[in-house]
Formats: C-alpha cells, sequence, structure tokens
C-alpha cells in the first residue's frame, strides 16, 4: 500500500482529471496529508484517512455547517466531490482504470 505522499500525489491526479472529465474551472493543491479543489462553487479537502483502523476517503466541505463525509471507496468520494462543485450533466462520467505508465 502507497504510503501517504503516495496517496496524496495520486489523489491530485485523479482530482485534476475528474476537474477536466467534468469541464469545470478549478485547481488543485495538496500538502503531505490532503487535497483542496476549488472551483467558483466550492471549495473542498479530501484526504486519505488511515489513522482508525480501516483506510477510508473524508471530504470536507469548507464554509459549510456539513460535518466530515466519510467514504469507503473512490467512487463515493468523487460522487461527493462532483456533487460539490455543481456538475449536473449525466453524461460527464470519470472512467477509473489502470494508467498506461503503471
Amino acid at each position: 500500500m502507497p504510503d501517504n505522499s503516495e496517496w496524496v500525489e495520486h489523489l491530485e491526479t485523479l482530482l485534476n482529471g475528474a476537474l477536466d472529465i467534468w469541464r469545470v474551472d478549478g485547481t488543485v493543491t495538496c500538502n503531505t496529508a490532503e487535497c483542496t479543489l476549488r472551483t467558483s462553487k466550492a471549495s473542498i479537502c479530501v484526504a486519505r484517512v488511515t489513522d482508525d483502523g480501516d483506510p477510508y476517503w473524508e471530504v470536507i466541505l469548507q464554509n459549510s455547517d456539513v460535518p466530515p463525509l466519510p467514504f469507503g471507496g473512490i467512487q463515493g468520494m468523487l460522487r461527493a466531490v462532483r456533487e460539490a462543485v455543481g456538475v449536473d450533466e449525466a453524461g460527464t462520467r470519470l472512467v477509473i482504470g489502470p494508467r498506461a505508465d503503471c
């Protein structure tokens, strides 16, 4: 299993790819523990939590009263991020698969 810095690197690539596929203008910035995605509609922090037993994804909608949202899988995490940035086109889906350089 990758260490946290590798997860953050993969997460940054995934979120940037998601913005491209969803055709949403935004930025993704990361530190050693999490990535923050910013668009005109939302600011969202996404982290891989591994210290509470089973690892899970946590989505925090910044400037919101919604508590942090835990997700056991990438699909649920991406769905929450997609909804938060306001993507409502049914035809813009993200396909998750192996990269050619892996």
